[in-house]
């Protein structure tokens, strides 16, 4: 049988937000509660949530959709790894530059305002990235 384990510290934290009897209920239905662990069948547990659930429903879930810069500067970031694998200067299977001194040449690769130290990126134009061009 699945059972949801709960301390009491953690009941208490949910009787706050719950009306007066909440705790009572719960330990009503325990199948076992040793004054610091209640167990409660999962069945039992639905039951408590849906009798103290809030009046209002959920708020429906909202998917957001990928931001189109995000999505640019992810193909920018992506033209130039491959570029950067080819480079006779990368170091390290690309993650550094024999040009570039930063910490991080990922990152510093994936700006778009950023350029090849030896000008092998094409210009920065987030519009030319992902269509036919390396």
């Amino acid at each position: 049988m699945n059972m949801i384990t709960l301390t009491t510290e953690q009941l208490r934290a949910r009787a706050k937000d719950r009306p007066q009897g909440y705790i009572a209920d719960v330990l009503a239905r325990a199948e076992y509660c040793d004054g610091v662990i209640v167990r409660l069948p999962l069945a039992q547990w639905k039951a408590l949530r849906a009798k103290y659930a809030p009046d209002a429903p959920a708020a429906p879930r909202q998917t957001l959709a990928p931001a189109p810069a995000l999505a640019g500067q992810a193909a920018i970031a992506a033209a130039r790894f491959a570029i950067c694998k080819s480079c006779p200067d990368a170091r390290d299977h690309t993650f550094r530059c024999r040009f570039h001194t930063g910490c991080c040449f990922g990152r510093w690769r994936a700006t778009p305002e950023h350029q090849c130290p030896q000008g092998r990126w094409p210009a920065a134009d987030q519009a030319s990235y992902g269509k036919g061009r390396p």
